[in-house]
């Protein structure tokens, strides 16, 4: 006897038969709603707030600034390395301001009492970011120049 199986129909009834065991488990699986879960609380802080109360250029590469920070004042001195640049238009040529370090921070209170150093690297980049546009926005190199 020679008698061929086909192998094709064999799969097709195995393909059909899952297709519809697994059909009627998702229409027999029927979740209990539990009620919506609430996101953990938000912590209430503040972001600090920066502004600058007065910006000068000592040197070629030096200055001092008086900077706000929430209610504290912070006496910066820093250095800088300034370069030209552009946006790649024509007509938008300007000097290009880094802050290479903060040399001394001393921090009062708006009373004028000393107050010990608080600031971390989010400080200090944070810092670099409001003198830099500062300088770049008044055109201060420039100025000095």
């Amino acid at each position: 006897m020679n008698v061929k199986t086909n192998i094709f129909n064999y799969a097709t009834a195995t393909a059909v038969s899952c297709s519809i065991a697994v059909g009627a488990l998702a229409f027999a699986y029927q979740p209990e709603f539990t009620g919506y879960n609430t996101p953990a609380p938000v912590v209430n802080i503040a972001p600090a707030e920066f502004s600058i109360q007065s910006l000068a250029i000592t040197g070629a590469s030096t200055g001092t600034a008086v900077i706000n920070l929430d209610d504290f004042i912070l006496n910066v001195q820093f250095t800088f390395e300034a370069h030209p640049d552009s946006y790649g238009v024509p007509g938008s040529e300007y000097t290009a301001v880094e802050i290479t370090s903060l040399d001394a921070i001393n921090i009062t209170t708006v009373s004028g009492d000393a107050f010990s150093d608080f600031t971390d690297a989010n400080d200090h980049y944070s810092i670099n970011q409001l003198i830099t546009a500062y300088i770049e926005k008044n055109s201060l190199v420039e100025v000095a120049s």
